[in-house]
């Protein structure tokens, strides 16, 4: 078995699936010193354990990082480094496969900066559903890119914007991105190529943009964000004031 980041068995029926819960944190919540975020509890298969496994693996593709399960659309969408799929949900063939590897200028830049080869790649990082559209970042030789696509036609490319502050430059960085039922985007990362400035923020949509606060280590001091939740505009003001990790 590969370690570190390529740690991860041939895309199969061994996805570990995330299901987040959505939660809405009152003012009141906020100030409870019990709440915690508590990670749903899981249990671990190993893959001699199942019977008849479907199986997907393309030569030379690492890092299957990111699975979005699209069931109006009977497909498994899949973000990879430098790939993109849409599988079938029935057997895992392949519906479509689309490349999206960092251009040459940005690898140059990247290596000069004094990352490894192996990093100044497109990492995929963030895929979000909505519609009938998918809103797609990667690492991008550490210069992040987003894009929105059909989510029916990953090739097609409707609209781009930088990835700062909602992908992170580093591909060995955590995250975490959710889109809310209104279409608003809020991001867990970092936003400097340094990895100094982690943030929690709304990054797209009809409403203002908010962040937490930034350069204070006793807000938030690292890139460990793994907990997702929908919050209303009042709380995400607050959250601020009332939370502290």
């Amino acid at each position: 078995m590969m370690s570190g980041r390529n740690a991860f068995y041939p895309l199969a029926l061994l996805f570990l699936i995330c299901q987040l819960t959505s939660l809405t944190l009152t003012t009141n919540e906020l100030e409870n010193d019990k709440l915690q975020c508590r990670p749903p509890v899981a249990q671990v298969i190993h893959l001699s354990e199942l019977d008849d496994v479907v199986t997907f693996e393309r030569e030379g593709v690492t890092d299957y990082n990111r699975v979005v399960v699209d069931e109006a659309n009977s497909q498994l969408i899949v973000g990879a480094r430098d790939n993109l799929y849409r599988l079938s949900l029935a057997d895992l063939t392949i519906l479509e496969a689309a490349e999206w590897q960092a251009d040459v200028e940005a690898v140059e830049e990247c290596q000069l900066k004094g990352k490894s080869e192996e990093d100044c790649r497109n990492f995929i990082r963030v895929l979000l559903p909505w519609g009938n559209s998918l809103f797609v970042c990667g690492t991008y030789a550490f210069a992040p890119q987003c894009g929105w696509r059909n989510i029916t036609g990953l090739s097609h490319v409707s609209s781009s914007v930088h990835g700062t502050s909602k992908c992170p430059y580093n591909p060995n960085h955590n995250n975490t991105a959710l889109i809310s039922s209104s279409g608003d985007i809020y991001s867990g990362t970092v936003t400097d190529f340094t990895a100094r400035d982690p943030v929690i923020k709304r990054v797209y949509g009809n409403l203002p943009t908010l962040r937490t606060v930034q350069s204070n280590s006793k807000w938030l001091s690292g890139m460990l964000l793994y907990c997702p939740w929908y919050l209303h505009d009042n709380s995400v003001k607050q959250v601020q004031s009332y939370y502290r990790p």
